[in-house]
């Protein structure tokens, strides 16, 4: 799949949902793997990315902190 396909495909999501769906693979794999767990580090990483995306760069900063601890 290219780049541009995988774009097409998270064009119909709106950007709530986009962050429901993050928060919830964060909070599966918080409870599943544990907090430690390279894959929450990746979803806590996503989250941030997803407030960076935002502008909101202090909450990014801190999920980013988050993800490498």
């Amino acid at each position: 799949m290219t780049l541009g396909a995988f774009d097409y495909l998270l064009k119909p999501l709106d950007i709530a949902r986009i962050r429901e769906l993050v928060g919830q693979a964060l909070e599966i794999r918080r409870r599943d793997l544990g907090e430690k767990h390279p894959l929450t580090a990746l979803s806590i990483h996503a989250l941030g990315q997803y407030y960076h995306e935002r502008g909101d760069f202090d909450r990014a900063k801190e999920l980013y902190r988050q993800a490498i601890a």
